[in-house]
Formats: structure tokens, sequence, C-alpha cells
């Protein structure tokens, strides 16, 4: 009797692995086929940053290649700082949309890794940041919907942004840092006032401030994130324009209810 009941036990325990991985079988094959209907919609543009030029299944991982615009992404400070990108991503993932939180749950239930290749349109510069099945998981499963997972994944988003700056956004504007107030995201640039002059930039701040919005509104999905927890955490969005010569500032402001709007 003791040896049927064992034999019993052990012919449940492989009936339950067998149905294991006929279940795994069945979410792998529907992850094949809409990984497949993904890339047939690539090139997929990232806004200003770039595109996402593929993405494809290898039966272990879901890959993404992405073509990057090195005019706005320093590939050299993505590469001397992985963890920071890493981060990034996961970030990206605890607040995604509902069809790419389907796509990835389907991911983690077909126990499948995320590799991201970031490659520099114009260098060639190449560079993978990867994602376990069990760091998939662990993000997906993360709650973001109270205070300080907000405030803490601001101040991360700003720790990454930091740390590739200074940005030459033009001949004239450099962009040199990111502050944290108790009230607002803080974007600081500096103008040379020897070709450019800080009443040149307020008698155009409505133009400047409209096409922030329209080029915050049309950015991907990362900026979207930022925006969010922005909003989240009742900060606003400054740009300060510095006179190099002068030392006088003139701000531009996205205020919330205009981050709301960017967002909805």
């Amino acid at each position: 009797m003791q040896n049927l009941i064992k034999k019993s036990h052990v012919f449940m325990l492989l009936s339950a692995l067998s149905l294991f991985m006929i279940l795994v079988g069945c979410q792998q094959s529907k992850l094949k086929e809409a990984i497949e209907n993904a890339n047939k919609q690539c090139p997929i543009t990232l806004g200003e940053t770039g595109e996402i030029s593929s993405i494809v299944y290898d039966g272990q991982n879901v890959i993404y290649t992405l073509s990057i615009n090195e005019a706005l992404t320093d590939m050299e400070a993505l590469k001397a700082n992985p963890e920071s990108l890493k981060t990034s991503i996961m970030l990206m993932l605890q607040d995604p949309t509902t069809d790419t939180k389907d796509l990835f749950t389907l991911m983690v239930q077909s126990k499948a890794g995320l590799h991201v290749i970031y490659i520099g349109k114009d260098s060639g510069s190449k560079l993978t940041c990867e994602l376990t099945h069990d760091e998939l998981k662990g993000t997906l499963d993360t709650q973001v919907d109270s205070p300080e997972n907000d405030l803490a994944n601001l101040k991360s988003h700003l720790e990454i942004a930091s740390r590739e700056l200074p940005i030459q956004v033009n001949k004239d504007t450099r962009l040199e840092e990111v502050q944290l107030t108790d009230k607002s995201v803080i974007y600081v640039s500096h103008i040379d006032e020897a070709g450019y002059s800080l009443s040149k930039i307020k008698d155009s701040s409505i133009a400047i401030k409209r096409n922030i919005i329209e080029t915050l509104s049309t950015a991907g999905q990362a900026t979207r994130v930022f925006i969010n927890n922005c909003v989240s955490c009742d900060r606003d969005i400054i740009y300060r324009y510095v006179g190099s010569q002068s030392g006088d500032h003139y701000d531009v402001t996205i205020s919330i209810p205009e981050l709301k709007d960017i967002i909805k």
C-alpha cells in the first residue's frame, strides 16, 4: 500500500510537471507570435531618441535592438554606467502601457529574459543590457503607486540623466545640470550671451514652451514614466536659461496640469 501511495505521489508530481511544461510551451508559442507581430511594426520611432530596429525571440530571451541618436545620447556614458542603464529600463517597466505590460507578462510566463541592444546610429558603437527572467518578474511585480517609490524613481531618473551631462544643445546653449527641489525638477542651461541674449529667450518664451511640450508629448515611454513620476511627486519642470556673462536667468515652466495633459 505504501509503495502504491508513493507511486501515486510520483505520478501526480510527474503529471503536474508535464502540465507545467505544456503550459509554458503554449505561452512560448503565444510569445513567439506576439514578437513576430511586433517586429513587423519595426522600425518603431522613439522620438528624437532614435528607433526600435527589431524585436526578436530566440527561445530564451526577447531581444530589442535600438538605433540611438548620438546627438542626444552619449553611448560612452552609457557604457561607463551599465547599472544605471539597467535601472532605467527597470524603472520604465514598472509603469508600462497596457500593451507593453501584456507582452512582458507573457515573457514572464514563458520564462524569458530581456536583452536590449543599443547601437549608435553614427558610430555603430554597441552596448547590450540584460535582464534575467527573475529580474524581469521582480520588476513587473514591484508596486509603484506609493509616494516613497515615486520619489525614489524620480531621483533615479535624474541621477541617470545627470551622468550624461553636460550636453551641447546647440552652438549657444549647453545643458549643465539637473536639480531636484521640493517643488520642481530644474534643467539648468547656460547661454553664450555673445551669440544669443536672454532677452531673446524671454521674447520667444511662448514658442519655446510650445516646442518643449510638443517634444515631451512625442517622446518615448521612458519620458512618459519620468513625467508621471514628476506629477506623482507634485513637481513641475523648469527649464532655466542662465546667461554665461551676466549670470541672469530666465525660467520656462511646464506646470503640473500641463504635464498631466501630456500623459493623459
